[in-house]
């Protein structure tokens, strides 16, 4: 068999890692911000007043940690926010181009990495600031670590996994899934004797287990329970589980279908099957990172939207440059197939989608979930972040009351106006924040940002009031309101 030359990955690598990081970056906010990206962002506001654990409660902390380092404050808190993501990102693109590199080749390696970059699945949730693309991306650094630790046997490698995993599991609880990971990679890839895998693994969960069980010691002294918001999510090993999994699976590849694409599945389906005949560890442990990636979501979710099952991507790309690298090989003559293939599913597929993400995000091709998530329900950041301009660049200065679900967009949005957030009752009728209104009525006029929801009636706002502005979401019947209301008013 031919001998494959691996080249300096130096001269064509970097370019691409730029074109990724332009891809990421470029116009990032011009999709508003969604309801977990303005929370996460408040929440390193709090981490760097000085609250370092509040966001462990919500079951992830990594992400509000590297904001607050650098810097989640407005204006910029939220450009900063999706920044932190596309630097872990960053991590995360060259280990993929590693990991395809030293599975096949350095050209299945640019493969892989030019895939990831024009994958619109990977496009769309790496420029938002959220935890399911940084635990992605940190994934695939665990795995490339779990490879080497594999291939070398060295015990650097086994604590740097040991780290790793760590750091996936403050990326998100649900990097549990990932735990496995030294074990597969001594038992499908490494060839030392036993004696030397076992002490292998033995360091690398000791490293795990010292790091999070200290972890765990200071939560459970400052009172935190990491995994409690997470395991609102899951369902257990029951009577649904069977139903539960057929369902999921069909979710998880409607979400392939929409924003990868059938062609890619189909390759990655043959990558791996090439891939078992020509490179059978290669192909098993990329098969295992998949299972491992998307088992938890579908396995166990009992939510499962395309954003939870992000984790399982990358591994479909890998599997699919895997099979293109390996074909290149055998027929090299015919190398210009599959190049015009991904030329073609760049310029249809990606092209598109990435014009719409930088510049038009309300017309993105989403699924329906998705397009009320992020474009047209309460979730969204669509005109929220309209009604903070506006006040942003009011003449006068008054207290605002933001009666939105989004509250937290609205007040980034309106610096540096302040903008009052208050609880919602999620279930009730919440007239205490009515109350609230009349209340802050009585020393002066306000305004009032708020919409009509199942569990939020406008027409209990005091009186008088005026309307001054109703902002439409996109293609939707969700409108937000900016209301000033008079001093003195009263409820009626």
């Amino acid at each position: 068999m031919k001998k494959t030359i691996t080249h300096s990955p130096t001269w064509n690598t970097l370019p691409l890692l730029l074109v990724y990081a332009f891809t990421r970056l470029h116009n990032v906010l011009a999709l508003p911000l969604f309801v977990d990206e303005a929370v996460y962002i408040r929440r390193s506001q709090l981490v760097r007043e000085g609250q370092v654990l509040l966001p462990a409660g919500h079951s992830r902390i990594l992400h509000a940690w590297l904001t607050a380092i650098l810097g989640p404050d407005p204006p910029g808190g939220a450009w900063l926010g999706r920044v932190a993501i596309v630097l872990l990102g960053l991590a995360g693109a060259a280990a993929v181009y590693a990991l395809a590199r030293t599975f096949v080749s350095h050209r299945a390696g640019l493969i892989a990495l030019a895939l990831w970059i024009a994958s619109p699945y990977a496009l769309f949730y790496e420029r938002m600031s959220l935890g399911d693309p940084a635990l992605a991306a940190l994934a695939v650094v665990s795995v490339w670590l779990a490879w080497q630790m594999a291939r070398a046997a060295q015990w650097r490698w086994a604590v740097a996994l040991g780290v790793a995993l760590v750091a996936v599991l403050l990326a998100k609880a649900s990097g549990t899934a990932w735990l496995p990971l030294p074990v597969v990679a001594l038992i499908l890839v490494s060839k030392a004797p036993w004696r030397r895998r076992l002490l292998l693994g033995a360091l690398s969960y000791g490293t795990f287990a010292a790091l999070w069980g200290l972890f765990m010691v200071v939560l459970r002294w400052r009172g935190y329970d990491y995994f409690a918001t997470a395991e609102r999510f899951v369902g257990g090993a029951d009577q649904n589980i069977i139903e539960r999994v057929w369902h999921n699976l069909g979710e998880v590849w409607g979400f392939d279908v929409t924003y990868l694409g059938l062609p890619v599945i189909v390759m990655a389906i043959a990558g791996a099957l090439i891939g078992l005949w020509q490179r059978p560890r290669p192909a098993l442990f990329g098969i295992a990172a998949l299972g491992m990636g998307g088992g938890g979501a579908i396995v166990f979710g009992n939510i499962l939207n395309s954003r939870y099952a992000l984790n399982h991507v990358v591994w479909v790309v890998l599997l699919c440059a895997v099979g293109i690298g390996l074909l290149i090989e055998r027929y090299p003559r015919w190398r210009f197939v599959p190049y015009a293939a991904m030329t073609l599913w760049f310029a249809i597929f990606f092209a598109p989608f990435a014009y719409n993400a930088w510049y038009h995000p309300a017309d993105l091709p989403l699924n329906d979930n998705d397009l009320a998530e992020y474009i047209r329900r309460e979730s969204s950041g669509f005109g929220v972040t309209e009604a903070g301009q506006m006040l942003s660049a009011a003449d006068e200065t008054l207290p605002v009351l933001g009666l939105v679900a989004n509250c937290q967009a609205l007040r980034i949005a309106a610096h540096p106006v302040e903008v009052a957030c208050p609880a919602f009752d999620w279930f009730g009728a919440n007239e205490q924040l009515f109350d609230r209104a009349e209340q802050t009525a009585a020393q002066g006029p306000l305004y009032v940002v708020g919409e009509n929801l199942v569990y939020l009636d406008l027409s209990g706002l005091p009186q008088p009031n005026t309307l001054v502005a109703a902002i439409e979401r996109p293609d939707s019947e969700h409108t937000v309101y900016l209301y000033r209301v008079e001093q003195g008013a009263q409820r009626r």
